[in-house]
């Protein structure tokens, strides 16, 4: 690898570099564009270099192109040269917080909590998308507007990264510490002068929170949430004492429990949790915008608004959709106790009085769309969808630059089968951010739904690509390319599904192992290969097929499509004793099945035994009588003739446990 650049050097013959400033990884160039022979003042660009240990994909480069612009300074370009990976930045307007801390340290406590709530909101936004950003006051960027933003950072496998939460927690605490007293925590330091000591306005809790997360056992630090949870709850203590003494106080008679933001559900079946997901609105920014900017996100959002709603408010739409509590009185403290209980009984399957509790946090204060998600998959859960999509209808125009909220109601819509609409938000979802894995597959399936399998095939292969090991991914990739007849990359990716699948996604097993049959019947029906070939390749993809549906009911036991097929594969494949077993154990799991009868009935055929084929097969046809197949079973039944006193018949070896040792 060849060392860093110095001044006066030049990278990729473009950038001139002015001034080189050692960065937390890597290097950090500030230059000028060389144009023509001659230098243009008017184009300065920060770059960041750092060195890679392994040469990324062009897809991976495309990816960190494309990485969420609310927590990571936007990059005009990215590439790569001598080894090493620059990364663009566009044009910077603001400071790092490094630099704005040495300047302005300590913070008032205000500033404080909106700064820390921005950080970790980010950061547990980045344990979601399976990305990473180095927490250090040099690595971030506080931009006129005040917001925070990381420079360094990405996704996690481009990288090569396998930091910890409790690190993330650790170099939090000690960016407190600097922005609460203006002094530096050294590394190795685990514990400091208690803040309360110089500061009244320092509170028990997140001096408690700052000792402990500076631990040197990583077991005794917090979790970034909790720092999140404090900043929230200062900032609401601070609306409350800001309010004025008319306003109707909220009830005080009930205690929630505590929640963490990882209660609420994230999908609309309700099976898992969100990580991290903050319960508040975005920082405001610290110093006003300029007035035709102003003008012009006004006139955007009114835009948003019109297009989407024909100029309804939020609160219309819910009003009009029956959502709204009347009786709930306007309060952002009893908003959030209404949240949490509601939290609370979802906890407990009190799906009905988590769904009232959710309406009444949402009525109470429609300012947050933490609330708006929470009663929207509350509804989802019940299987309520146009009731859901009202409410995520009303969320976009109090948000309308929120991508999790257009991909919520793709979803939402997808069930309602109202494609043209899941189409819209999931476009939008994807423009607003192109670095979400699930909003690509949620578009690939709403483009499947329409039968356009090219765009649905391109869309899921860009979810894959962000989401290297999400298995349902490369699993509805694999059944897209089936559809379209390409059954060798549909193999492929089904391969890769079973690769990252978890224990109980059985199913996928079960489908890569009915591609090798499709595979079997393309080959059988082959007639340039030569017989010999043919039987040869046949043989190889019935091994194939078995041994996938041996993983299916392996990972799932009571799984009577596993047994099926698995019964199918061994048959085709000459072995009917261990197909016999297998097509047992289905009829056994779901004897009103005449399909997994009528495959009972063929392997008794092929063992000879005639009364018990007959047995199964008459039981097929009393539940489908009108089946050919087994019409023609029975028929083959009655034919078969007794067996031999001792009989000497040659059965093909069984290689069930061939396929087991495999």
């Amino acid at each position: 690898m060849s060392e860093f650049k110095k001044k006066g050097d030049k990278i990729q013959g473009t950038y001139e570099i002015i001034n080189v400033f050692p960065f937390v990884e890597g290097v950090l160039y500030y230059t000028t564009m060389k144009k023509e022979g001659q230098l243009d003042s008017g184009h300065t660009r920060f770059i960041h270099a750092v060195e890679m240990k392994k040469k990324p994909a062009d897809y991976e480069l495309d990816e960190l192109m494309s990485r969420n612009q609310e927590m990571f300074f936007p990059i005009q370009e990215v590439f790569l040269e001598d080894g090493k990976l620059y990364q663009v930045f566009n044009k910077m307007e603001g400071i790092l917080l490094g630099i704005y801390l040495m300047r302005t340290a300590p913070l008032a406590m205000d500033e404080v909590a909106r700064i820390l709530k921005m950080v970790t909101n980010h950061l547990m936004q980045c344990y979601d998308e399976e990305q990473f950003a180095l927490v250090d006051p040099q690595n971030m960027m506080i931009t006129s507007t005040g917001e925070v933003r990381f420079l360094f950072g990405g996704p996690k496998r481009l990288f090569g990264v396998t930091r910890r939460e409790a690190e993330d927690v650790k170099k939090v605490a000690q960016l407190l510490y600097q922005m609460l007293t203006g002094k530096r925590v050294d590394d190795k330091a685990d514990k400091v002068e208690q803040v309360k000591a110089t500061r009244k306005d320092m509170s028990l809790e997140l001096e408690s929170l700052i000792q402990r997360a500076l631990s040197s056992d990583p077991l005794k630090r917090p979790r970034v949430q909790d720092f999140w949870r404090w900043a929230e709850q200062y900032e609401e203590k601070k609306q409350k004492k800001a309010k004025p003494a008319t306003e109707a106080l909220p009830d005080k008679t009930s205690t929630p429990e505590t929640k963490t933001a990882e209660a609420l559900p994230t999908s609309v079946k309700g099976k898992q949790p969100v990580k991290g997901q903050a319960v508040g609105e975005r920082p405001r920014a610290r110093r006003p915008i300029l007035a035709l900017i102003g003008v012009v996100a006004v006139l955007a959002l009114a835009f948003m608004a019109f297009s989407w709603l024909s100029g309804d408010s939020a609160e219309d739409v819910l009003a009009a959709g029956g959502i709204l509590d009347p009786t709930v009185e306007q309060g952002s403290e009893q908003a959030f106790a209404y949240y949490q209980q509601s939290n609370l009984a979802y906890d407990r399957k009190q799906l009905e009085q988590a769904i009232d509790l959710g309406r009444k946090a949402l009525s109470a204060d429609l300012g947050k769309k933490e609330y708006y998600i929470n009663l929207a998959n509350m509804y989802g859960v019940a299987q309520e969808y146009e009731k859901g999509k009202q409410v995520l209808e009303a969320a976009i125009i109090a948000f309308p630059e929120e991508a999790r909220l257009y991909d919520d109601l793709g979803v939402f819509a997808y069930y309602l089968k109202d494609y043209s609409r899941a189409m819209e938000a999931a476009d939008r979802a994807v423009k607003l951010n192109p670095s979400a894995g699930s909003y690509y597959y949620h578009q690939g399936k709403i483009y499947g739904a329409l039968k356009q399998y090219d765009k649905a095939i391109q869309s899921l292969r860009y979810a894959t690509m962000v989401s290297k090991k999400t298995s349902r991914y490369y699993h509805d990739l694999a059944v897209f390319l089936n559809t379209k007849g390409e059954l060798d990359d549909a193999i492929n990716e089904a391969k890769k599904a079973v690769k990252y699948a978890d224990r109980d996604e059985e199913k996928y097993y079960l489908t890569l192992g009915v591609l090798y049959l499709k595979k079997w019947e393309q080959i059988s029906k082959n007639n340039s290969l030569s017989e010999e070939k043919k039987e040869e390749e046949m043989a190889d993809y019935t091994k194939r097929a078995y041994r996938a549906f041996d993983d299916a009911v392996d990972k799932e036991k009571r799984f009577p499509e596993g047994q099926y097929y698995k019964a199918l594969a061994h048959y085709l494949h000459g072995n009917f004793k261990s197909a016999n077993y297998a097509a047992e154990k289905a009829a056994e799991l779901e004897p009103n099945n005449a399909t997994y009868l009528y495959q009972l009935g063929l392997t008794y055929i092929a063992l000879g035994e005639k009364e018990k084929a007959l047995g199964a097969l008459e039981k097929a046809y009393q539940i489908d009588a009108n089946n050919a197949l087994v019409q023609e079973a029975i028929k083959k039944a009655q034919m078969i003739k007794p067996k031999p006193a001792s009989p000497k018949k040659e059965e093909k070896k069984d290689e069930e446990t061939d396929a087991k040792k495999s």
